[in-house]
């Protein structure tokens, strides 16, 4: 799969094991781990929800969810068009 959109796993970490993540982290720096469990790079990201104004309600506000992405990641170049 080569389509940066459909080719990751989301992984929602609970607080109680934020912790751990340091050490997820280092073990995934080893190549054969990612192989073992066939991915290709390990990232994190944020939840944020920004509000936005709608103009034609006159200023009323709504919320919508966003995510941190990785400048460097398959994905955020898919998203530029940038090929390389």
């Amino acid at each position: 799969m080569d389509n940066p959109y459909t080719n990751w796993v989301d992984l929602n970490i609970r607080s109680e094991y934020e912790s751990k993540l340091p050490e997820m982290y280092e073990k995934f720096d080893d190549k054969t781990v990612l192989a073992k469990y066939q991915l290709k790079d390990l990232s994190g990201y944020c939840i944020y929800h920004p509000k936005f104004m709608n103009a034609e309600l006159k200023g009323d506000l709504f919320v919508t969810k966003g995510r941190s992405i990785d400048f460097n990641s398959d994905l955020f170049r898919r998203i530029l068009g940038s090929k390389t």
